[in-house]
C-alpha cells in the first residue's frame, strides 16, 4: 500500500481535531479547554468575537435607545431621530470592542500572575487564548438580555439577575447584580481553566475563586458609593 498518500490526510485530521471551537465552549468546555491547551489559537476566535461583539452591541444599543431621551439632543443637532440612534449604536459598538479587548488582556495578565504565585509555568499565549474563547459567554449574555428587551419592547436591562428587586446603587443591588447568571457561568469556567491547565487541587481553586468573587463584589460596592 502507498502510505505517502495516507500520511498527509492523517496529519491534517490530527491538526483539525486539536483546534477548539469557540461555540463548543458553551456546551463542552472541558474538551475544548484541552484543545486550547495543546493548540492555543488567537486570531480566528478573536475575529469571531469582535464580529459578534459589534453585531450584538449594535443591535442591543439601537433597540434600547429611548426616543424621548433624544428630544433634547435633537434640539441642538439637525438630524433625524433614526440617524442619531444609528450613530449612537455605532459608537457603542466600537467602544465595546476596546472594552472587550482590554478586559481580555487584563484578565490574561492577572491570571498569569496567579500562575506565577502557584509556581506553574503556563505560557501567556495559552492564557490569552483561553480568555478569548471565554469571551463568548458575556456576549451570549448580552445577546440574551438584548433579545428579551427587544421582544418585550422595554429599555435594555438585565433579566439574568434579581437586581430589579432592589433600589439601584444600593449595596444589595450591587451584590445581586454581581451574581448575574452569565457572570457566574463565566467565572465557573475560569475555575475549570485553572484546573485544566494548572492542575491545582479543587480546594485551592475554590479558595482562589471565592476570594476573587468577594473582591469583585467589594470593588463594585466601593465604586457605587464613590461614583
Amino acid at each position: 500500500m502507498n502510505t505517502d498518500l495516507i500520511t498527509p490526510t492523517i496529519n491534517h485530521n490530527n491538526i483539525e481535531k486539536t483546534q477548539a471551537s469557540i461555540f463548543k465552549i458553551i456546551y463542552s468546555p472541558i474538551r475544548e479547554f484541552e484543545k486550547i491547551k495543546e493548540n492555543p489559537i488567537i486570531s480566528r476566535p478573536l475575529l469571531i468575537l469582535i464580529f459578534l461583539q459589534i453585531l450584538i452591541t449594535f443591535f442591543t444599543s439601537y433597540s434600547s435607545i429611548d426616543q424621548m431621551a433624544l428630544v433634547d439632543i435633537l434640539k441642538d443637532i439637525h438630524t433625524t431621530p433614526e440617524r442619531l440612534k444609528l450613530i449612537i449604536a455605532i459608537l457603542s459598538a466600537i467602544t465595546s470592542i476596546f472594552n472587550m479587548l482590554f478586559l481580555i488582556l487584563i484578565s490574561s495578565i492577572f491570571y498569569k500572575i496567579i500562575t506565577i504565585i502557584f509556581q506553574k509555568d503556563i505560557p501567556f499565549k495559552i492564557l490569552l487564548s483561553f480568555f478569548i474563547y471565554l469571551g463568548i459567554i458575556p456576549i451570549l449574555g448580552l445577546f440574551f438580555n438584548g433579545l428579551l428587551s427587544f421582544i418585550l419592547n422595554i429599555n435594555f436591562t438585565s433579566f439574568t439577575n434579581f437586581g430589579f428587586l432592589f433600589k439601584k446603587s444600593s449595596i444589595p443591588y450591587t451584590i445581586i447584580t454581581s451574581l448575574d447568571f452569565f457572570y457566574l457561568w463565566h467565572f465557573t469556567l475560569i475555575g475549570i481553566v485553572l484546573y485544566v491547565i494548572m492542575k491545582l487541587s479543587k480546594f485551592k481553586i475554590a479558595i482562589t475563586m471565592i476570594s476573587l468573587l468577594t473582591l469583585n463584589i467589594l470593588f463594585g460596592i466601593i465604586s457605587e458609593q464613590l461614583f
